[in-house]
């Protein structure tokens, strides 16, 4: 009797939940946080752990404590510029790693402004009382940082080893002592654009190529003192910073500002592009696992399963999201790490004139 009423009661549960046909509703994504960024402009975005780094611009780098994502808190970060210093730097990126921050930075203009930028290397161990280790004359806006490596690519003409003309160059810094940093190994790339960094691969993914709206390399870094080019699609001019790159195990993901996703399969010294047509034009996009992250401006964030095949007949096919994240404010870039999604959103200002930029933070899957 004991038995036949265990079974009993187990198949009352089953039918209750719909039986084990029914796939179980995706959790909801939703901003839980937002944070407003003291100078209204976000230039790029580094996580690590608890902690979201901010390239504010003039406003310096600014250290952001998410271990609740609904109660985001600024703690500390590097300010604008040093003491009794007349006129402000102006941080236009940022890597991390550990302790170790590495800042692109326009230096401040006192008569004259300097164009060039420089690399600066801190040690943020203590987010309220940065440390300056190096600074590095030779800057970019494309940078990463893995453990004690450094990736850096420069705009810097030149040839391959195959003859062929190149407008970009890869570096590969150590940081094992950062006070003092020391070139590795270089290698010509096509172009110096957005740059993605997996385990033993460094993607480069640049704009203005056909029929693909961008063209990317990917370089073995597996040697640090012998970087080498081992698969390379598309062109070779472009403007850095105009595409944005999302590395995974087989494919590259970029958006460049269209309504449009080129995947590129990395199958092969000579891989092609795909591109698909998306809702709205995307300028971020970022990857966890097999979920990709795209920005939709007004429509906020898209989420894809990149589990799923893809439609029939690209470009003519719109890629469909399984989910989105809805921000208040259109969505221009996003970050993702295990338990923090971060979105820089673009809020109406009082002055048109005076774009007004942001954080929402969400839970990503």
């Amino acid at each position: 009797m004991t038995r036949s009423f265990l079974i009993a009661a187990l198949c009352v549960v089953l039918a209750a939940c719909g039986g084990s046909d029914t796939p179980p509703e995706p959790p909801s994504l939703e901003v839980v946080g937002r944070l407003s960024v003291p100078g209204g402009r976000v230039h790029g975005l580094a996580l690590s752990g608890p902690l979201v780094h901010v390239a504010a611009g003039f406003d310096g780098l600014l250290v952001v404590d998410v271990a609740d994502l609904s109660l985001p808190r600024i703690v500390g970060g590097v300010p604008p510029k040093e003491p009794f210093a007349t006129a402000s730097d102006n941080v236009v990126a940022v890597a991390v790693d550990g302790r170790l921050a590495v800042l692109a930075v326009a230096p401040g203009c006192v008569g004259t402004c300097q164009l060039s930028l420089e690399l600066r290397v801190f040690d943020l161990s203590i987010p309220t009382s940065p440390k300056l280790l190096s600074t590095l004359p030779e800057g970019t806006r494309s940078i990463a940082l893995s453990g004690q490596r450094l990736y850096a690519v420069r705009d810097a003409f030149g040839f391959d080893a195959n003859g062929s003309s190149s407008f970009g160059r890869l570096d590969v810094i150590d940081l094992a002592d950062p006070a003092r940093p020391r070139l590795l190994g270089a290698v010509a790339v096509a172009a110096n654009g957005a740059i993605a960094l997996q385990g033993q691969r460094l993607a480069i993914a640049f704009s203005g190529c056909a029929p693909a709206g961008s063209g990317a390399q990917v370089v073995d870094i597996t040697d640090p003192l012998a970087p080498r080019v081992v698969a390379s699609q598309g062109c070779g001019i472009s403007v850095s910073g105009a595409s944005t790159a999302a590395l995974g195990d087989a494919s590259l993901y970029v958006v460049h500002g269209d309504p449009s996703l080129d995947i590129h399969r990395l199958a092969g010294p000579g891989f092609e592009a795909t591109r698909w047509s998306l809702a709205n034009a995307a300028q971020g996009v970022d990857r966890l696992g097999t979920t990709l992250y795209v920005t939709q401006q007004a429509q906020g964030v898209a989420v894809f399963d990149l589990s799923l095949p893809l439609p029939p007949n690209p470009p003519q096919a719109v890629l469909t999201p399984s989910q989105s994240v809805a921000t208040r404010s259109p969505a221009l870039a996003v970050r993702v790490a295990d338990g923090v999604g971060v979105a820089v959103t673009d809020a109406a200002a009082a002055d048109a004139l005076v774009p007004r930029q942001g954080l929402e933070f969400f839970r990503p899957k």
